[in-house]
């Protein structure tokens, strides 16, 4: 669980859980792989949304689970991956780094999440965007993201690397068990899959995405 930050905003974490944790994360997957579906998308400033399969947003399957209705989908791991994010070790390394971090207001102001599931496999690929620009029911204002990454050490998948936008263009080499951290205002992607044919579901590449905001009635 040691801490790292990648530039002035971005904060990233290799070999995060214990590996028995790691493995009950991917009993959730499998018991949710039904859940999985191609992402619907909202058009600019419209609450109406529409499935979009590799368009110009991403490519790729995903579910939600939202602030509103925790209950809806049964994966009592990803859920409570919030405990091992907000460990002391997190508070300490942003402390101790004696930046003037925006990572302060997590310990501030009253917090609530919603999560964001996605599996990426041959071809699959995620565009440019900033979170701060999603809404979603629940939270008043998404302000951070943390983006805890698998992929299987096995798998002939290639690709799949996290880039940031923060005072330059930042490639983060996709691996299993890491988190990576950053304010919802940082602009991502991540790089299209490479392999000679699509792999087994539990090959490929798994992003579990807490966003996280201040509460509305705060």
């Amino acid at each position: 669980m040691r801490y790292e930050f990648i530039s002035n905003n971005v904060i990233k974490s290799d070999n995060f859980l214990p590996p028995e944790k790691v493995g009950f994360i991917y009993a959730d997957l499998l018991n949710t792989r039904k859940n999985f579906g191609i992402p619907r998308w909202s058009a600019d400033n419209s609450q109406e949304s529409e499935v979009q399969s590799f368009s110009q947003n991403c490519g790729n399957t995903d579910y939600w689970i939202g602030a509103d209705n925790p209950e809806k989908i049964k994966a009592p791991n990803i859920k409570e991956l919030h405990k091992y994010f907000f460990q002391q070790g997190l508070l300490l390394f942003i402390e101790e780094s004696g930046k003037k971090s925006i990572y302060n207001m997590l310990y501030e102001y009253p917090l609530v999440w919603s999560i964001h599931v996605t599996a990426y496999n041959k071809g699959d690929y995620y565009s440019w965007h900033k979170d701060s620009r999603m809404t979603f029911k629940g939270l008043r204002a998404n302000m951070f993201t943390f983006n805890y990454m698998l992929k299987s050490n096995s798998s002939s998948l290639k690709g799949g690397n996290l880039l940031v936008r923060d005072n330059g263009e930042h490639e983060i080499e996709s691996r299993n068990n890491q988190l990576v951290i950053f304010p919802g205002f940082i602009p991502h992607a991540v790089t299209p899959m490479h392999a000679e044919k699509e792999v087994s579901f539990l090959e490929q590449r798994f992003s579990i995405q807490y966003w996280i905001g201040f509460k509305e009635e705060w």
